[in-house]
């Protein structure tokens, strides 16, 4: 397979029968193996996100993306995909909780508990979402859970119900439903 070839190559088999026993021309072969190696590792994440639409379950499982679910749009597993090796970098952060969260629902955003007078090392997620736009809660509450810090306790998601421009709306509506996550 053209992935393990990339990751194991070896230009010193190469070499022609004329330099095979240079010893300068194997040194040289092998830093540039070598060399080639790292740069294959680090532009991995990047390899095949040109792939058809239903491999890219498959590329999700084996990059470990743990927050990846097959019901989401082909655009938001490309993303998800495209970012888990940086995600995988900032577990346990806000920041990173605030990123896999944007991924599916723009715009989102954390508040730690200092911002709104909450217990030590609780936080909020605020989601922004179109009216009419079906919220999956459990996929939500698993990515939040993937990446946020083990110690950390989720207080509440806030729902902000966004009203496109082009539509009219006449009159107010507020509601407020709990639920638990645990």
């Amino acid at each position: 397979m053209f992935k393990h070839e990339l990751s194991n190559i070896d230009l010193v088999r190469l070499l022609p029968d004329s330099l095979k026993n240079d010893p300068d021309a194997q040194a040289i072969m092998q830093v540039v193996s070598e060399q080639l190696q790292k740069i294959y590792v680090k532009i991995l994440p990047y390899i095949g996100l040109d792939i058809p639409a239903n491999m890219l379950d498959l590329i999700a499982y084996e990059q470990h993306v743990d927050f990846y679910d097959v019901t989401l749009s082909e655009e938001q597993k490309r993303e998800l995909i495209k970012k888990s090796k940086a995600f995988h970098r900032k577990k346990g952060t806000p920041a990173a909780v605030e990123e896999v969260v944007s991924t599916v629902y723009p715009g989102a955003k954390v508040t730690e508990w200092y911002e709104y007078g909450g217990q030590p090392f609780h936080f909020k997620v605020e989601v922004d979402s179109p009216i009419g736009v079906n919220i999956d809660l459990a996929l939500l509450n698993k990515m939040i859970e993937s990446v946020k810090r083990k110690t950390a306790v989720l207080d509440a998601i806030q729902f902000n119900s966004i009203i496109p421009s082009d539509q009219k709306f006449f009159g107010s509506v507020s509601t407020t439903s709990i639920i638990n996550l645990q």
